[in-house]
Parts: C-alpha cells; structure tokens; sequence
C-alpha cells in the first residue's frame, strides 16, 4: 500500500497532477489534502495513527480507481457559476456533465467520452497516456494545476477548460545520477504543446507550450520552476526559427508587436516546505509568476503565498485542516516595488491574453486582482467531509473597461460552506455561497450562489 502512495507524492512533489489514468486528476481537495498530510508525516513505516491510516485508505483507493477500466459519468450544476475559484472541481457554466469510458491495454491508458457544457458538446474527457516507466507521453484533454496553491495557481490551473495537446512528463520524479546534480534530490519534468482552439479578438487558434521542472533538494522542501510561451496563431508567424527564439528567451527586445517578437512568454517559480511538528502537519508556500520575459529576464510578478495546517480530530480517523492564502495578481518590480497595472495575463500581440474561452489559464481573479481567503475542513473516517471559507476579493483594481470579469473595480466579502459525502462508487458535493451587498448591486457576482456536483465511476 505504502508503495502505491508514495507514487501519489511522487506526482505531487511534481506539483504537477493531471487527468486520471497513470496519475491523478487536479480537482479533488479533500484527496490533495490527505497526500499533504501523509507528505508531512514522512510516511513513517510501521502503524500509523488512525487520521493517517484513513488518507492513508483515501489515496490508496483513488490510486485503484485511477487504474481500473470502466465507465465514469460526471454532473454539475450552479445557480451561477463562481466566478472566484480554486483548486476544488467545480462547474465552469450553469450545467456540465460528462460521459467517459475508460481502458487500459499494456502500457497504453485511453479515456474516450463527451461532455456538454451549457448544451455545447465537448471532447473534453478524452486522452490517451503511454507509460514509458517512469515517464509518460500523452496527448488529448489533459489538465493542469501547476504550483502549491489552494486558492490559485498563477501560471496553469483548472480556472480555463482543458485544451488539446502533445506532452510527456515523469511520473515518478528520481535523482539525477550525476555529480552535483544528485544534490537536487528527486527531479520531477513536464513539457507539452497544445493549441488553444478558438476564435480569438487577436489571432484564431494560438499555440502553447508549458514547462515545468520541480526539484526536493531537502527532506520537506520542494522548488518549481515554471514556463509557458503563447505563440503563432492563425495570421501570426510560425516558423520554427521563431519558435527556437522563444524557447531559448531571445527576440522579446520588441515591444511594438510586430512578428520579430516570438510572442507572450510567462515564467516563474515556487517554493514550499511541509514539516511535521507534534501531531500538526504544517505547509507554507509561495508562488510568483511574471509576465514579460525580456531575453532571459523576468519582470512583472504576480504573487501567491499560503500556509495550511492539519491534524487529527479525536481517535477514530477524523481529520481537520486549516489553511490561509493570499494572491494579488497586480503584477510589481521584483524588489522594486514598481507597480505595472493592466499587465498580468495581457500582451499588445495577444490582444485576447493569456486566456482561453474568455477564462484566464492562471488564476480566476485574471489580471489586477486580490484574494484574502481562510478555510478549514472537516472529514471523518468514513471519507465525509464538511467545510467552509471566507474570501474577501478584490477585481480589477486597475479599472480597466476591457477587464474580462468587471467592467469597474470590485470589492466583496464571500462566505461558503459546503459538504462531501461518499455514494455508491461515486461522490457527492454540495456547496453554497453567499456574498456582501457590495457584490450584488454590481450585477457581477450574486449574493447567493449554490453548486452540486455528482460522480460515480464504474
């Protein structure tokens, strides 16, 4: 069982999970939240205590489902879809389901389905994943939630809806067995190319290209380094000279836009660190992002920082969490204190941004926001989860008319509870919100909000 977990860490200390299969999918807190507890515990060998021996159950049994074949069957719904989210899976419209049917054959991992989305049909839960051994190669709808952020995650999360791509990433992060580079630790690697298929205000059908590489060079301590360069396009050049320039970060000496500059590059890096301390997990994290890379130099930082705390709640498995996080998306001089509004998520070549289907690919407070939240769950042995949270926002701070959420600028405080309960070879989620008078009267955000969700796989 132990083994099996620790691939599951593994995947996290990648800081990268993706779509079931040969690893697990973004979406689930309450499963995020276990790994987190059993990481900080050390997985010690021997009997554990009742709290961790139930996430110890929780992980082992999404490791088993992510595995088996069969057919899974997804539904949302939402009086209003959140317009602040998190790494939670939640509906992106007023209705979702989906239908998927999945198979392994050898090494070769398939998922085929359909999905709706506000009665459009989509392929979203479709992909396929070759595992090569310690490595997989992928291609399809495969999401993404880069860094150790709850309520964000700055340069890819789950806020913009999957778009198809080619990618290949270590499933089981290793040491790098050469001098020097052994002291890095374990070394997780993800590289992809997509495109992003829509018709855009600037150029149709935009190219992406993500990077990652995350390292633990210290027991607790994990560093990510992360990269994503927008590019090409229907109208744009795309010739593989220019995609050679942005690769290696040479060609954005030119601000005016035209083709000479490869196209909108974002680059970054987190941190985090967990420690067990008594019977309390701790993690403390920070993530920043900038936008605009100016041959090899970074400016413009968004910023992403957050700690979570969690233990055991009596002697019969119960567990408890704790975490506070706080983002601000109105990008600054590093060390300078420089302020750049309008810039996070923006480009004067990609006049639509860093965005897909009118959602930001980083965060859902998109360029010039502010997150304050504080929350805390409650589960129970037998996988029931209780919870809630306090969110004060802030949206558009810069005003900006063409903002893709408010026209003006927004402030709000947000109160949401909710509960998870486990059914037949599926779960079931009920959440509701409810937001300050500030928040209605803008005609932005209602002041009650109510989310179901269901899944059973079979």
């Amino acid at each position: 069982m132990f083994a099996r977990i620790w691939l599951v860490l593994s995947l996290l200390a990648a800081a990268a999970p993706v779509v079931a299969a040969p690893w697990l999918a973004p979406g689930d807190e309450a499963l995020r939240r276990d790994v987190e507890q059993l990481a900080a515990a050390g997985l010690i060998a021997g009997p554990a205590a009742p709290a961790l021996a139930a996430a110890a159950r929780r992980v082992e049994t999404a490791c088993a489902a992510a595995r088996r074949d069969g057919v899974a069957v997804d539904l949302g719904l939402a009086t209003t879809p959140a317009i602040v989210g998190g790494f939670a899976d939640a509906p992106r419209a007023d209705s979702e389901a989906s239908i998927a049917l999945s198979r392994r054959i050898g090494r070769l991992h398939l998922r085929l389905g359909v999905g709706q989305r506000d009665g459009h049909l989509n392929a979203e839960p479709s992909f396929a994943a070759l595992d090569l051994g310690g490595w997989a190669l992928y291609g399809g709808y495969v999401e993404h939630w880069w860094g150790p952020g709850r309520e964000a995650a700055l340069l890819l999360s789950t806020n913009a809806p999957p778009f198809p791509k080619l990618g290949i990433r270590r499933t089981t992060p290793a040491p790098i067995d050469l001098p020097l580079l052994r002291a890095l630790g374990p070394v997780g690697v993800e590289m992809f190319a997509g495109v992003l298929t829509e018709k855009r205000g600037d150029f149709d059908n935009p190219g992406l290209i993500g990077m990652r590489v995350a390292i633990a060079p210290a027991p607790g301590l994990e560093i990510g380094l992360n990269r994503a360069l927008q590019l090409c396009g229907a109208g744009r050049p795309c010739s593989l000279r220019l995609i050679a320039n942005g690769l290696i970060g040479l060609g954005n000496r030119d601000n005016s836009g035209t083709p000479n500059e490869p196209g909108n590059q974002l680059a970054g890096f987190d941190l985090s660190y967990r420690r067990q301390i008594g019977g309390v997990a701790a993690h403390a994290y920070v993530e920043m992002e900038a936008e605009d890379e100016n041959n090899l130099l970074v400016e413009q930082f968004a910023r992403l920082a957050g700690i979570e705390l969690s233990g055991a709640a009596g002697s019969a498995g119960a567990s408890w969490t704790l975490h506070a996080e706080a983002v601000d998306t109105l990008a600054v001089k590093l060390f300078g204190g420089k302020r750049y509004p309008g810039s996070f998520y923006n480009h004067h070549i990609y006049s639509d941004g860093f965005r897909y289907r009118g959602r930001a690919l980083g965060s859902s407070l998109d360029g010039d926001g502010r997150l304050l939240a504080v929350a805390g769950s409650l589960t129970d042995a037998d996988d029931r989860r209780v919870y809630a949270a306090w969110r004060n926002v802030d949206l558009n701070r810069s005003g900006a008319a063409t903002h893709p959420l408010t026209a003006v600028p927004l402030s709000f405080n947000q109160l949401a509870g909710g509960f998870e309960l486990p059914a037949a070879s599926g779960r079931f989620r009920l959440e509701a919100r409810i937001a300050d008078g500030s928040a209605q009267a803008s005609g932005v955000v209602p002041r009650t909000q109510l989310e179901l969700s269901f899944s059973i796989a079979r």
